[in-house]
């Protein structure tokens, strides 16, 4: 039982961490793309 708690605590930690690493990629992905549409205009 110690074994799954552990390991569900380790998936959720890493869960957060792909979410946040996602959201900053998005983020910077964002501003790259709207700067190109801009200097396509």
């Amino acid at each position: 039982m110690s074994e799954f708690i552990g390991t569900a605590i380790g998936i959720g930690i890493l869960c957060l961490v792909v979410l946040g690493a996602l959201s900053q990629f998005s983020v910077l992905f964002d501003r790259k793309y709207s700067r190109k549409r801009r200097s396509d205009d």
